[in-house]
C-alpha cells in the first residue's frame, strides 16, 4: 500500500518521498534518509511535481504550525472530551502523529508511541515532552481499537468544508504516519515518518526518543543561556 520514491536533483542530492493510497492524497513533501527506495528518477524534483521541504523560519522569526482545535476521543486520555489545539502545548516540545484508526500498522505504531510517552515520563519527566495522535477525517470507525489500552490523546480530524480532504492533515501538509516534532514555540523542527521507521524496531524507537530528548534538552539549555544573559544586563 506504500510507495517510496527517490528523487535525484542536478547536484546528485537524493531526496525521498512516501506515497500511500490509504492517505487519500499525493506526496506533498520530501524527506531524507528513508530506507528501501523503490524507484529512482533522474530529474529535478520540480520536473516530477515534487516540492522539497524548506525551513519555515528565517532569522529569529517565529513561524508556528497552523492551528486547529479537534476533540480528543480517547476515553482514557487526560484530555478526553476536550477540544485540543497545538497551542495548548506551547512551552513543551511535542510530537504529533498522523495515522489512521482503520490501519493496523498505524495502530501498532500508536501503541509504540504510547510506550514512548511512558518512557519519557518515567525518565525525562522534567523535559515535559508530549505526544499526540491525529486521526484522518472519516476514519472514526476504529477509534476504539486504536485507543484501546493507550492513554495518549487521539484527536479526530474533520472535513469542515466537505472538500474530501482532512483539514488538519492538509494544513500541515503531512503524509500518512508522519510524526511532526515541534519546539516549545510551536515551530516545526522535523518530521519522522514511521512507514519506513517501524518503532517496533529498537533502533528506530531509540532514534525518535533521542530526537525528542535532544530537542527538549537543547531548548532547555538555550533558555538557561538566555536567562544568564538577561541577568548580566
Amino acid at each position: 500500500h506504500t510507495l517510496v520514491i527517490d528523487v535525484t536533483d542536478t547536484q546528485d542530492v537524493v531526496n525521498s518521498a512516501v506515497l500511500s493510497w490509504e492517505a487519500g492524497h499525493a506526496v506533498r513533501q520530501l524527506g531524507h534518509e528513508l530506507l528501501a527506495p523503490l524507484i529512482t528518477l533522474d530529474n529535478e524534483p520540480a520536473a516530477v511535481d515534487f516540492t522539497p521541504a524548506s525551513d519555515e523560519s528565517t532569522g529569529n522569526e517565529v513561524v508556528k504550525v497552523p492551528d486547529f482545535s479537534l476533540p480528543d476521543v480517547n476515553e482514557t486520555s487526560a484530555t478526553h472530551g476536550q477540544d485540543v489545539s497545538p497551542r495548548d502545548y506551547e512551552g513543551n516540545v511535542t510530537a504529533f502523529y498522523f495515522g489512521l484508526a482503520t490501519c493496523s500498522y498505524c495502530t501498532a505504531q500508536f501503541g509504540h508511541l504510547d510506550s514512548l510517552q511512558d518512557d519519557l515520563d518515567a525518565n525525562h519527566d522534567e523535559l515535559g515532552i508530549k505526544i499526540v495522535g491525529v486521526n484522518m477525517a472519516d476514519r472514526e470507525s476504529h477509534n476504539d481499537v486504536i485507543t484501546d489500552g493507550r492513554d495518549l490523546p487521539w484527536l479526530q480530524d474533520v472535513d469542515a468544508n466537505d472538500d474530501g480532504d482532512s483539514d488538519a492533515w492538509m494544513a500541515w501538509e503531512v503524509q500518512l504516519r508522519d510524526v511532526v516534532l515541534l519546539d516549545r514555540a510551536n515551530q516545526k523542527i522535523s518530521t519522522y515518518n514511521l512507514t519506513q521507521n517501524d518503532l517496533g524496531e529498537t533502533g528506530n524507537y531509540d532514534h525518535l526518543k533521542e530526537l525528542l530528548v535532544g530537542a527538549a534538552t537543547a531548548e532547555g539549555e538555550e533558555d538557561c543561556e538566555n536567562a544568564e544573559d538577561e541577568a548580566k544586563i
